[in-house]
């Protein structure tokens, strides 16, 4: 969801000072609101999180000064939740941790670096790139000169950098960031490290979404190189980019190229009699502009064998309505299908006597 403005009023629940706030509010019930933060933040559960951290925030207003270093934690962990939710709401607080810090500890403290990320993704949730690209490298400079520049801090900025662009959209630039995190942990632990497998995944994601099947298909292939079997998947990550694979090789014509990817994610599947395949590419029906406009409605219905590699064997003709133009698209679609076969003791195996109806609607 891409926010172009931002309200200009901070939220209620902030500004509002509760009962308990003004009458008996104790560092003891800021700590405990912050355990709870810290917990549900490391389980990825935001909305939890925002609630104590605002619960914690509007305490702290009336234990400790408004320009203290405790009310800047607050203001940041608040900050830091609302954006984790997409709320530009998150930069009021966000701001106000950042102006604390600078004046606490000065510009160049270390205390800057994190809350300076949040602020950009803020930025880059309200369309504000250019601010947003500006936040992130102030980031960068101070990571920089406290940990090196060939940190791994920096690289995670850099990653956390491309999630924020790639999430509204702007592919080119995430590329750069997801790019600047591959070349860091590629030069401090290789490139069969899981941090650098993770980066090329996600340049891999950018090729994806900007329709670069090579560049997909290479990045993917950097990283199936860092797990710690490529011919046998162990967990759900694994098994996608295996599927995501086998997608880009036969978007660039290489489906031969694929069948390594299709046997270990059969192999890897619970031993089974008979289990079914699974389809993971089904190319678009073959049809020019003209014929989309022009073609009746109908169907085609076909039986065909899928072999121990996934393609479609033996393709038949069964019936059709709508004319021949339909069967011709039906079929030349149908040969470019590639499944994951059924498995047996590990072991891939063919399947005889499919059918399937493919059916054309004119949209118009």
């Amino acid at each position: 969801m891409k926010i172009t403005s931002i309200l200009s009023s901070v939220l209620t629940v902030v500004l509002i000072q509760s009962a308990a706030a003004q009458d008996g509010a104790t560092p003891e019930q800021i700590l405990k609101h912050q355990g709870h933060y810290y917990r549900l933040a490391e389980g990825g559960q935001w909305q939890e999180a925002k609630t104590h951290a605002q619960q914690a925030y509007t305490l702290g207003q009336s234990v400790y000064s408004a320009n203290s270093a405790e009310q800047a934690t607050l203001a940041e962990q608040l900050g830091h939740a609302l954006v984790q939710l997409g709320d530009v709401n998150g930069i009021t607080p966000l701001n106000e941790a950042l102006s604390i810090y600078t004046q606490t500890f000065g510009s160049d403290s270390e205390k800057l670096i994190t809350v300076l990320m949040d602020i950009g993704t803020a930025q880059a949730l309200m369309g504000k790139f250019e601010q947003a690209e500006d936040d992130f490298n102030r980031s960068f400079d101070l990571a920089k000169d406290v940990f090196g520049r060939d940190s791994t801090m920096l690289a995670k900025l850099n990653m956390q950098a491309g999630s924020a662009f790639a999430g509204q959209s702007q592919f080119q630039t995430a590329s750069e960031y997801f790019t600047d995190a591959y070349k860091i942990y590629d030069g401090m632990y290789g490139p069969f490290s899981g941090k650098t497998g993770q980066a090329a995944f996600q340049l891999a994601e950018m090729d994806r979404m900007t329709g670069n099947a090579r560049g997909m298909a290479a990045n993917l292939k950097k990283t199936v190189a860092t797990f710690n079997d490529p011919t046998t998947p162990s967990n759900e990550f694994e098994r996608t980019v295996h599927r995501k694979l086998i997608e880009a090789y036969h978007a660039i014509g290489k489906p031969k190229r694929a069948t390594q990817h299709v046997i270990a994610l059969a192999s890897a599947a619970p031993a089974t009699q008979g289990g079914e395949p699974e389809l993971v590419v089904r190319p678009l029906l073959a049809m020019d502009a003209n014929d989309r406009n022009t073609l009746p409605e109908g169907y085609v219905r076909v039986s065909y064998d899928i072999d121990s590699e996934g393609f479609v064997r033996n393709a038949k003709l069964l019936d059709y309505e709508g004319g021949r133009k339909l069967v011709d698209s039906a079929m030349k679609a149908l040969d470019g299908y590639r499944y994951i076969p059924a498995s047996q003791n590990g072991q891939p195996v063919g399947t005889s006597g499919l059918e399937t109806m493919i059916t054309f609607k004119n949209d118009g």
